[in-house]
């Protein structure tokens, strides 16, 4: 394993006298809080991080949501942790999720895929498929499959208003009615400040689980970061 990141990693350490370093990093905290006549009250805080490090061809993604809720304790603890490791269009992946309301201990997905980028004015579409196996460890079971998982990426950066938006569709090989949906939709204010305001719109949607959706829409603030490092032989 140790060898096969090696060699991944090893476009990084290869300089040329013409090589950027391109380092993008969006890293959001939001939270919403709800109380009724009927409750004490519902914490909702979200962290989403979608960050890039990039030199030529070679690109590493990470991109990361959490989710926390508590009503005197905790009722919702969700995460999902996607990063790719790239050399041009292809690519490859591993996605952890780990789900306190499903009782989902660990989910793990890998695989390789392929992807495709094309800009229409200020928008950038980013499409890709990816082939999986993914291994699920649950409070009564232990289930391995195949799926296959399409991905598409729109990206919208306005002068006060920027719109990003990405959704993964997963289904099952070998039955199409086990699908897995989740995506986040994120509109910054005031984009050119490095601390900004944001909205925050997630959703996990399990096919066969007894609890289906998962959705939140939380507010917040957010850092964002992007420099490009020309790199001299």
């Amino acid at each position: 394993m140790r060898i096969i990141l090696l060699f991944l990693l090893l476009p990084l350490f290869s300089f040329g006298q013409k090589d950027t370093l391109v380092v993008s990093l969006d890293n959001g905290l939001t939270s919403v809080y709800n109380k009724n006549s009927n409750n004490n009250g519902q914490v909702n805080l979200a962290f989403n991080g979608d960050n890039m490090l990039a030199l030529n061809k070679f690109k590493i993604n990470s991109n990361t949501n959490y989710s926390l809720a508590f009503q005197d304790f905790i009722n919702s603890n969700e995460f999902i942790q996607k990063t790719n490791i790239g050399y041009s269009n292809f690519f490859l992946s591993h996605v952890y999720n780990y789900s306190l309301v499903r009782s989902i201990y660990s989910d793990n997905s890998f695989g390789v895929g392929y992807g495709i980028k094309k800009i229409f004015g200020k928008f950038t579409f980013s499409l890709s498929y990816a082939i999986l196996y993914q291994n699920i460890k649950s409070s009564k079971s232990n289930i391995e499959m195949a799926r296959s998982s399409l991905r598409l990426k729109i990206k919208y950066p306005g002068k006060h208003i920027n719109i990003s938006t990405e959704y993964y569709y997963q289904p099952n090989w070998k039955n199409i009615n086990d699908c897995i949906v989740y995506g986040n939709t994120k509109i910054t204010f005031f984009p050119e400040k490095s601390l900004n305001f944001i909205v925050q719109d997630a959703i996990n949607y399990r096919s066969l689980s007894s609890i289906k959706m998962l959705h939140n829409i939380t507010f917040g603030i957010g850092y964002s970061f992007d420099k490009k490092i020309k790199i001299k032989q």
